[in-house]
């Protein structure tokens, strides 16, 4: 299995027409505890069928305007058992904002992130699947800096990478994240516009983005790096721009030949058949010009789904987007989806048990505004289930507790 991870500067909803993804929202020099009422799904849309998984996604809730021109914001934790999707309180330290969640086991979860004076490491810490939040950031070596993904092998073994402002640090557990260390062996990594890094097969990789796309060992610095050479600038939005299936891995990206129009620039899905193996180009079905993509999310080799934004005229608002692969993982069409107007953008999407799939949508104005999407046909065409959370609320990741696909 491989579990990938991002830098800082990628995490978030999406907003920007390259792909890259807006800094986090400084948080509130105190923590609150608001909650959301979240909308009841339309009632011309059927209830989502149970499955024995259970769903988390992290944002944020803006608040009053600050001086700076930001606004304050309240940390947002989304959970779905199945029976739909329900919101919780969670305090973070004084100071912090959350990049992501992750899970480690079916009933432990963690939230992350950082500080934004100091940029230390922020590490929160479910026991109850999402129910309730300690805050575990004492556990963090004092060299290990934001936060910016975490992912475990198995209930054991587990990897974070923090960013710095000069370096990238990677960290691993072998005790369910109670002591975390330095990899000495891993090579330094300066920042780039985006990294992943991940575990298949025994080995931690991690992929670099930023005009090019290369993949690096973190665990054999012996190992040459494996670079992709498609023609062109090629961006992964982060993380969530990364998945895989036993030994196969998967990269999400926007691809251009530095001419913005519908010709040269495209949605690109790249496979790697093991680590080691080249990243190969994949096809891709779209008449929608200028898609980007933001997420990818594979179920098993035969079914997944990525998604992102397009833009019908170059430089004008973007249109939600969304491929889907249920063939072999190696071509992928392109995916209707319904209820959204221009101005969305998806940032993060799940293929769950069965036939569904989850994903988030953000539209970013003078507000921030977020809604949930479903499918029911294994990600062939998508539709709003729940219309845009009341207030100022930005969704940008999303993760689920169940390995097995």
């Amino acid at each position: 299995m491989i579990l990938f991870l991002l830098t800082l500067g990628a995490c978030g909803g999406g907003g920007t027409d390259d792909g890259d993804q807006p800094e986090p929202t400084p948080t509130p020099a105190a923590t609150s505890t608001v909650t959301p009422a979240l909308p009841t799904p339309s009632a011309t849309v059927t209830a989502a069928p149970a499955f024995d998984e259970i769903l988390l996604g992290i944002g944020v809730i803006e608040g009053r305007p600050l001086p700076n021109g930001g606004r304050t914001s309240t940390p947002l934790v989304l959970r779905n058992d199945g029976t739909g999707w329900t919101s919780f309180p969670v305090r973070v330290p004084v100071g912090a904002f959350l990049s992501g969640v992750g899970f480690s086991t079916p009933e432990v979860a963690w939230l992350y992130g950082g500080r934004n004076e100091s940029f230390d490491g922020v590490l929160l810490r479910s026991d109850d699947a999402g129910r309730t939040w300690r805050d575990v950031s004492s556990i963090l070596p004092s060299d290990c800096q934001a936060v910016a993904d975490l992912a475990f092998a198995d209930a054991q073994v587990g990897y974070l990478v923090s960013h710095g402002y000069y370096a990238t640090a990677f960290f691993v557990t072998h005790d369910g994240g109670q002591r975390w260390q330095r990899m000495e062996t891993a090579p330094e990594v300066f920042p780039v516009s985006n990294l992943a890094a991940g575990i298949r097969d025994g080995a931690v990789e991690a992929v670099l983005s930023g005009g090019e796309l290369s993949v690096v060992r973190l665990d054999d610095p012996s190992v040459p790096p494996v670079a992709l050479t498609p023609p062109g600038d090629i961006r992964m939005s982060g993380a969530n721009g990364c998945a895989t299936v036993a030994s196969r891995g998967w990269i999400a990206a926007a691809a251009s030949l530095r001419r913005h129009d519908a010709v040269h620039t495209r949605a690109a899905i790249f496979s790697s058949a093991a680590p080691g193996a080249p990243w190969i180009e994949q096809s891709v079905a779209s008449t929608t010009p200028y898609p980007q993509l933001r997420a990818i999310d594979v179920r098993d080799a035969e079914n997944g789904v990525a998604v992102g934004s397009a833009s019908t005229v170059a430089g004008e608002a973007m249109v939600p987007y969304a491929i889907v692969t249920t063939a072999d993982g190696l071509s992928w069409q392109e995916a209707p989806i319904t209820g959204l107007s221009e101005g969305w953008a998806v940032v993060d999407a799940l293929r769950t048990r069965g036939e569904g799939a989850w994903a988030i949508a953000t539209r970013y104005t003078s507000t921030t505004e977020s809604a949930l999407l479903r499918s029911d046909d294994g990600g062939r065409s998508w539709h709003l289930d729940v219309a845009p959370l009341v207030g100022n609320v930005g969704v940008f990741d999303l993760a689920r507790n169940s390995a097995v696909h």
